[in-house]
């Protein structure tokens, strides 16, 4: 029984309503007026009237009753079904949203909100599956219409799909990051020992180089240990040159590379200088290929 014919049938219990008093009335009158035989016929037929139309009044009560409790499952179910889809939505919104490999706020931010909702992953999956266990009720006994009940049955199937993509991008996107974080955290962990090897170096070679000092110095232990790290702040010069060409200067690891790319620069041209001021010809183009290469891959002017 559809909701439109049991509003119909509502209307005409209210209609029949003044009919049925008006016969019982009327019954009465006659009941009183006739022989004992008819009064006693009429009023069997009466009563029985009177349980028909009781038994008529209870059951569409109670279907206007079970009506109601659809209704509020149904409405129920869209709004949870709503509420789903917006969780979605948000879900699908974070597991997207481009990163910047660098920079390590960045990450750690998007880390943790990507986390809070791959946690909710067991959870949401357990009301999907209530979802779709409810919608394969509501969709037969909603009192609805064929289009709204397609179209609440496409947004069912619409959602379980977006669930298999989020479910599957989210743990990705977490690796992702999780990824980029240690990464970076490789990366400042080799500027420092760089830093830290490259920095005595340029001290010494200073010292050296000052117009006070008289030589020659022995510097082929210096350039043969230069020439052994250039492989390595090559590497490190341009993974920081892809990584911060277009960034900002506040970001601490850019400040990091800056400072091993300007010592680079000055410890291969302070030992171009030196090996200059070395009798005789200059053995081999150490120093002044790794000078020209720190000019030529210099992250920074």
């Amino acid at each position: 029984m559809s909701r439109t014919l049991t509003m119909e049938l509502q209307d005409g219990i209210g209609q029949r309503q003044t009919v049925v008093r008006i016969l019982n009335a009327t019954g009465e009158d006659i009941i009183q007026q006739s022989s004992k035989t008819d009064a006693s016929i009429l009023q069997e037929k009466l009563g029985s009237l009177n349980l028909r139309w009781q038994e008529v009044c209870k059951q569409l009560a109670e279907r206007k009753k079970r009506l109601e409790e659809q209704k509020n499952i149904l409405s129920e179910f869209q709004r949870d079904v709503n509420e789903f889809v917006l969780w979605l939505e948000e879900a699908d919104n974070v597991a997207n949203i481009p990163l910047e490999p660098g920079n390590e706020r960045q990450l750690k931010q998007k880390l943790e909100q990507v986390k809070l909702l791959a946690e909710e992953l067991p959870l949401r999956q357990g009301i999907l599956k209530q979802l779709n266990e409810t919608g394969g009720t509501v969709l037969v006994s909603a009192p609805i219409s064929p289009e709204e009940q397609d179209k609440l049955e496409n947004k069912l199937k619409h959602t379980n799909l977006q669930w298999i993509k989020v479910s599957r991008d989210l743990p990705e996107k977490q690796g992702e990051i999780e990824s980029h974080i240690k990464d970076l955290g490789q990366l400042e962990e080799q500027l420092n020992h760089l830093l830290l090897w490259l920095s005595p170096i340029r001290n010494q070679l200073e010292i050296y180089n000052q117009p006070n000092q008289t030589g020659p110095f022995d510097i082929k232990e210096i350039e043969v240990a230069v020439q052994a790290k250039q492989p390595d702040v090559e590497g490190i010069l341009s993974k920081g040159q892809h990584l911060y060409k277009e960034k900002p200067a506040t970001q601490p690891v850019k400040r990091k590379v800056e400072d091993l790319s300007s010592d680079w620069k000055a410890v291969t041209h302070l030992l171009q200088e030196l090996k200059a001021k070395q009798p005789g010809p200059a053995p081999g183009l150490t120093a002044v290929g790794a000078c020209k290469y720190a000019e030529s891959h210099a992250l920074w002017p």
